[in-house]
C-alpha cells in the first residue's frame, strides 16, 4: 500500500514537472513572439512615418506642421527672387549710361522782350532730355520731354552771360513721353487786371494768379492736370497800361528773386510785389511753367 502510494506521489510530481517545463517554455515563446510583433510594427510604424513626411513635404496634404514650415522657408526666398526681378526691371527702364548728343538740333535764342529772356525751341523730330551743363544755375529748364516744336523759356540773373546751346546736355536715353511726371510744360498766359485779387502786406501787395493759373491749366496735356497744378510757377511777368506800353518788367532773375524768393512765385498763391507796380496795371503776360 506504501508502495502504491510512493509510486502515485511520484508520478504526480512527475507530471506536475512536466506541465511547469512547458509552461515556462511557452512563456517564452510569447516573450519571444511579442518581441518580435513589436519590433515589426516598430519598423513599420517608423517606415509609415518616413512616407508621410515624404508626402507632407510634397503636396502639404500630411505632415502639415512640416509641410507648413517647408512652404514658409520657400514663400520669403520666392518673394526675394521676385523682388529682385523687379528691382532689375525699374533698373532696366533707366540706363546707367546716358549718351550725350553733341548735334542736338535746338536752338538758343534771346527774346526780344528782355535781353535776360531766353527762348530754347526744339527744332528736330526727335524728343529730347535737356538739363543744364551746371548744376549752379539756378532755376534753369530741365525737362525730360522736350519734344519736336516746343518751347521752353528760361530767364536768366544778370551774371549768367550768354545762354547757348552748349549751355545745355541733350539726351535721348533718358527721354519720356510728353505729358509724363518729368515733363516741363512752358506757356505765356495773358490775363486782366482785377482789383479784388489784390492783397497788401504792408509795403508789399499779392496779386493772386488763379486766372493765371486757369489759362494755364487749359494749355497743359498731363494726364492729371489737377495734381501738376502745383507745380506750376511765374518764369517771367510784363505788366502793361490800357495803351499796350509796358509799364513794369523785372529786368532780371535777381530782380524776380528779390521780392519772390528763389526760381518763381507759385501760381497757386501769388505773386508779392511793389503795392506802386502790382496795383497799376491794366493787363499782363505771366511766363509760365511747371516745374519739372
Amino acid at each position: 500500500m506504501k508502495k502504491k502510494l510512493i509510486a502515485l506521489l511520484l508520478a504526480t510530481a512527475t507530471i506536475v514537472s512536466a506541465c511547469g517545463a512547458e509552461a515556462k517554455e511557452s512563456d517564452e515563446e510569447d516573450v519571444e513572439t511579442i518581441d518580435e510583433d513589436e519590433s515589426s510594427k516598430s519598423d513599420e510604424a517608423e517606415e509609415d512615418d518616413e512616407d508621410d513626411d515624404d508626402e507632407g513635404d510634397g503636396n502639404g496634404l500630411f505632415g502639415l506642421g512640416d509641410g507648413a514650415a517647408t512652404t514658409d522657408t520657400n514663400e520669403p526666398a520666392a518673394a526675394e527672387t521676385q523682388t529682385v526681378s523687379e528691382v532689375q526691371a525699374v533698373s532696366d527702364e533707366q540706363p546707367t549710361t546716358v549718351t550725350y548728343i553733341d548735334d542736338a538740333s535746338v536752338t538758343v535764342e534771346q527774346s526780344d522782350v528782355n535781353a535776360n529772356l531766353w527762348v530754347i525751341t526744339n527744332t528736330s523730330t526727335t524728343t529730347y532730355h535737356i538739363q543744364p551743363k551746371e548744376s549752379s544755375n539756378g532755376d534753369m529748364i530741365v525737362d525730360s520731354s522736350f519734344a519736336p516744336g516746343e518751347v521752353l523759356y528760361y530767364f536768366a540773373a544778370s551774371d549768367d552771360g550768354e545762354i547757348t546751346k552748349d549751355s545745355f546736355l541733350f539726351s535721348t536715353d533718358d527721354a519720356y513721353e510728353m505729358g509724363s511726371e518729368f515733363d516741363t510744360q512752358c506757356a505765356v498766359v495773358t490775363v486782366s487786371f482785377d482789383d479784388s485779387k489784390c492783397n497788401d502786406y504792408g509795403d508789399t501787395t499779392m496779386y493772386a494768379l488763379d486766372d493765371v493759373l486757369e489759362a494755364f491749366k487749359e494749355k497743359m496735356i498731363y494726364e492729371d492736370v489737377e495734381s501738376r497744378q502745383y507745380d506750376a510757377r511765374v518764369v517771367y511777368f510784363r505788366l502793361y497800361d490800357a495803351d499796350g506800353n509796358v509799364i513794369y518788367e523785372p529786368a532780371s532773375a535777381d530782380e524776380f528773386s528779390e521780392w519772390m524768393g528763389m526760381y518763381c512765385a507759385f501760381l497757386v498763391e501769388g505773386i508779392y510785389w511793389d503795392p506802386s507796380v502790382i496795383t497799376n496795371w491794366d493787363h499782363a503776360e505771366f511766363y509760365v511753367k511747371t516745374q519739372y
